[in-house]
């Protein structure tokens, strides 16, 4: 190692990093985790919608025209999925066993048309009150944000966009009307052969929710609800390899678009596929749908499940969020705060299915339509000339692809399986001006050593200005921003660790000194970069310019640009990557140890290669 070298880096082996990686956890790089809810609907599997403020789950199947006793009998009996214990929803005033009372409609017209109750008997807009009205009453007013003039009875699902209807409070002729009185939990204490019911949005005139008594022996409708989030998750995980698992399907997408084929070469290809360790791919089904299967009307919009959904128009509709009479088609979905393309559908093209239609014809599915206002009749399956040429998709039964969530390895590294690359936590060490210069920091993770490993590097850039338009990209610093560490565009204030677990124990992961406003080089000089391969002049190209992407700070973060490689404020840094996961076959492990008061405990490793207490004496070697 020459001597400037030694002046910039110093030889990191496996018993120093472990002993930087042990003050890393008892330090500022992993924090005890934390977590809050959002108060949204959140669709999920089996025709289930999960209230986060509630925690609670809503069947929203309707089932209508049962007495209260048939109705009580139906719900106790149920099974949905592997949830059972499911109940009426409780009337308020008391909860389950308490005593309700009559209430009008919450968001009346006193004092003013749509200021709505707050549970004290004060009026505002919205609704804010808690479920002490009757957790119909909460759905009705607080989540779908209804009010006297309203009657929503759908809501957007935050997590895959997709429009969800509450069908068990919609109208069998009328979805934008309210399925009339619905059955609550509690009979009347006082008046036997009574129970009661609540009165959700007949007739379309919002007169909503709505709490009042009837004959038990009345024909209502019913909505059963469970304590907890026990539906299973819709919304589509990214996998490595070009991989999308979809829970609500429980099959596994190949991304990777096989373009322009026959059904037979398609079908062909799917029979002899190996990604990872997985064989067995094949086309979409239709689900047994053997017939021209036309759009849902823009008032079906469809649930996880529905029997009139092949999985590619599930995909459509549930993965990717999109609606029968939209403005456009969303061929994305989103991944935490990033957008991701899935692969690179298009627009109105069609997709090969299975099985054939005949011996000429085989079914395909079409991706929507152009960005054409109130387009409805997107989405459709029909019968294709099986010798024309179409784009396929590949499934996998199951959930065949490999997570790709950081995931903290010994020796103060982060393994990314998304890139299939190993992160050291720690950044070179900042020069006199507070940063790092780009000819530096190359030497830098050129000669380092870390668990034994060699031939690491800065991460690679893919040359672009500005947001990615395509994540994951080939920007390993954009795809750990966004996706790694779950940041949106120009994201304020701008996370800089990752969830993880030691020993059971949850814990935040950081990447050391990444704060303020952090630019951080990447191995990519400008000088190969298609704008001055091309023969650009431009001072970027001339002047030994290199990449970076500004990583955290209070704008423009997640954005790539170039710079002068001499630049070395304190805005300049390095973090070094190796290619796989170098800590795989280690032996290394690396135990989570609490901090007791402000003090650090002293780490050093025996010749096994296992930390244990021997002093607080520091030792780097």
């Amino acid at each position: 190692m020459s001597t400037n070298l030694k002046k910039i880096n110093r030889l990191i082996d496996v018993k120093a990093m472990a002993l930087k990686a042990s003050q890393l956890i008892l330090g500022t790089a992993i924090v005890v985790a934390s977590s809050s809810a959002t108060a949204d609907l959140r669709l999920r599997d089996n025709g289930t919608v999960y209230s986060p403020s509630l925690n609670l789950t809503y069947l929203v199947i309707p089932e209508s025209g049962l007495s209260w006793d048939a109705a009580v009998t139906h719900v106790e009996n149920l099974v949905v999925g592997d949830a059972t214990d499911w109940r009426l929803p409780s009337a308020g005033d008391g909860g389950i066993g308490g005593e309700p009372s009559n209430h009008g409609n919450l968001c009346g017209a006193a004092p003013a048309p749509n200021t709505c109750d707050d549970g004290a008997g004060n009026y505002t807009n919205p609704f804010i009150a808690d479920s002490s009205k009757g957790e119909l009453a909460w759905l009705w007013y607080a989540e779908l944000q209804n009010s006297d003039a309203t009657a929503n009875t759908s809501f957007i699902d935050s997590a895959t966009g997709a429009l969800a209807p509450i069908r068990a409070l919609q109208s069998a002729t009328n979805p934008t009307f309210g399925i009339d009185r619905v059955w609550q939990a509690e009979e009347d204490a006082s008046d036997s052969g009574k129970a009661w019911h609540a009165y959700i949005g007949g007739n379309g005139n919002g007169s909503s929710a709505t709490a009042s008594k009837a004959s038990a022996g009345a024909n209502f409708g019913v909505i059963a609800v469970h304590d907890g989030d026990v539906g299973g998750k819709v919304a589509l995980e990214l996998r490595a390899n070009g991989l999308i698992y979809d829970p609500a399907q429980d099959i596994t997408w190949n991304t990777n678009a096989i373009e322009n084929v026959t059904w037979t070469s398609a079908t062909a290809i799917a029979d002899t596929l190996v990604i990872g360790d997985a064989t067995n791919w094949r086309l979409p089904a239709t689900n047994g749908l053997g017939f021209y299967i036309q759009s849902l009307a823009g008032s079906k919009d469809p649930l996880p499940g529905d029997a009139e959904l092949s999985e590619g128009r599930h995909l459509f509709y549930i993965g990717l969020g999109n609606t029968d009479c939209a403005d456009g088609t969303d061929t994305s979905f989103p991944i935490g705060n990033a957008e991701l393309p899935f692969g690179s559908m298009a627009i109105a093209h069609f997709i090969w299915e299975q099985p054939e239609d005949s011996g000429t014809k085989a079914w395909a599915t079409r991706t929507g339509a152009p960005g054409v206002p109130a387009a409805c009749g997107q989405h459709i399956s029909r019968s294709k000339t099986a010798t024309t040429v179409h784009d396929a998709y590949l499934v996998h039964d199951g959930d065949v692809g490999q997570a790709v969530g950081l995931q903290y390895r010994p020796g103060g590294m982060v393994y990314d399986p998304l890139q299939d690359i190993t992160w050291l936590l720690e950044p070179m060490p900042i020069g006199n001006n507070g940063g790092v210069a780009w000819a530096d920091a190359v030497l830098w993770a050129d000669g380092l050593t870390n668990a034994g490993a060699t031939e690491w590097r800065l991460p690679e850039s893919d040359f672009q200005f500005g947001v990615p338009t395509n994540i994951p990209s080939t920007n390993e610093l954009s795809n750990l921003f966004y996706l790694g560490l779950n940041n949106g565009v120009d994201a304020d204030p701008t996370n800089t660790g990752f969830a993880a677990e030691i020993d059971g124990t949850p814990i935040t992961v950081n990447f050391l000194s990444l704060g303020g406003n952090s630019r951080v080089w990447t191995g990519s000089p400008a000088s190969e970069s298609p704008v001055c391969m091309g023969g650009s002049t431009a001072a970027g190209c001339t002047d030994g310019w290199a990449f970076y992407v500004i990583m955290a700070g209070p704008s423009s973060v997640g954005t790539g640009s170039w710079a002068p490689s001499t630049n070395d404020s304190n805005a300049w840094k390095a973090y070094a990557v190796h290619d796989g996961d170098v800590a795989a076959a280690l032996e290394v492990s690396i135990p989570f140890v609490p901090v007791f008061g402000a003090a650090l405990l002293g780490l050093t490793m025996t010749a096994t290669g296992v930390l244990v207490v021997r002093s607080r004496k520091k030792h780097i070697g």
